[in-house]
């Protein structure tokens, strides 16, 4: 300490206070406090205590052993890191009731699906509805893809249909999509309108038609290649659901998400596509009180699962091309 004070130096020492204290035993009444802040040392200095870090895992109510530590796992992201930047605690959303899962670019669709249908286990400590966390385009379509793949794994197994309700966090870069399983498929009829969408359409001019069309309890397609495509679709949904909540009619937006094949003018061989079905409803926030309360069997743990109760069985659902 008495080099560094008397020693001139370009760069100034700092440094970094932790407060470590065995997990289990946190008494924020006996934590120091800070002089200047009047708060315990360790939220003076910007680190959870570890008595939040018990509220927000409830480890209380689990048993311990290997159980425990694969339900953490399987709620928790696979990375610290989101996009190559270091998620801050803040920035985690308590207020959600439900299973939690951050998609980042470096996320696979085939994890995402996982989660999802983890949800649907008798075991799980976390069960429907199960929110997406993305940001941006690249992250959001992953999480498009992981929604398409884990509505095949529910639809084979439990004969359960799933939603999607997008909505924002902090700003409109900031993508939730809150999926929710229920009895009904979502479906168009075949003279439904359907809009084409780019990485360069405008999604607040398209969450003017979605919202126009909803008002006439009309139900639209969306359907986009790319993800800019995807990410611009879903965000008009979420500020189409803007829009209709300051209505007096109470309606909200439920979305259905497929892929499909298109034959693009120019190419000989078809491109998939993002196809959103977004139909008016006004019970978007209980259509998960059937399937919350239902018994489910477990998931197979095989990879063979039957895409439709008309189609043979095939190895596992079948990955969207890099263009969708």
């Amino acid at each position: 300490i008495r080099s560094c004070t008397h020693r001139r130096s370009p760069a100034p020492a700092r440094w970094h206070v932790v407060l470590r204290q065995p997990l289990g035993t946190a008494n924020p009444a006996k934590q120091p406090s800070s002089p200047l802040l009047g708060l315990p040392m360790s939220s003076a200095f910007g680190h959870s205590s570890s008595s939040l870090m018990l509220d927000q895992r409830d480890l209380e109510k689990m048993p311990p052993g290997e159980a425990s530590i694969a339900t953490m796992a399987s709620d928790a992201p696979s990375s610290g890191r989101d996009g190559g930047r270091r998620r801050s605690t803040a920035q985690v959303p308590m207020h959600y009731d439900g299973r939690m899962v951050w998609v980042s670019a470096e996320s696979t669709p085939q994890t995402i699906a996982r989660s999802i249908a983890g949800a649907a286990l008798p075991s799980a400590r976390n069960g429907f509805p199960v929110y997406l966390f993305s940001k941006y385009d690249k992250s959001t379509n992953l999480a498009a893809k992981g929604i398409v793949t884990a509505a095949h794994l529910i639809k084979a197994k439990y004969s359960k249909h799933l939603a999607a309700i997008p909505s924002f966090r902090s700003n409109r870069n900031e993508v939730t999509l809150k999926v929710v399983a229920q009895s009904d498929r979502i479906s168009a009829p075949a003279d439904a309108p359907l809009l084409s969408v780019a990485g360069t359409t405008d999604p607040k001019v398209l969450a003017g038609a979605v919202a126009r069309h909803a008002r006439d309890d009309q139900t639209i397609i969306l359907r986009g290649i790319g993800p800019r495509a995807v990410f611009e679709m879903l965000r008009a949904v979420a500020i189409a659901r803007d829009y209709l909540e300051a209505d007096e009619k109470g309606q909200d937006l439920l979305s259905s998400l497929e892929f499909v094949e298109v034959q693009l003018t120019g190419r000989e061989i078809k491109s998939s596509a993002l196809s959103v079905v977004v139909t008016p409803t006004t019970t978007a926030v209980t259509a998960t009180a059937a399937a919350e309360g239902s018994p489910m069997a477990q998931l197979p743990t095989e990879a063979a699962l039957p895409m439709d109760s008309n189609k043979p069985e095939v190895p596992s659902p079948p990955a969207p091309s890099e263009e969708a």
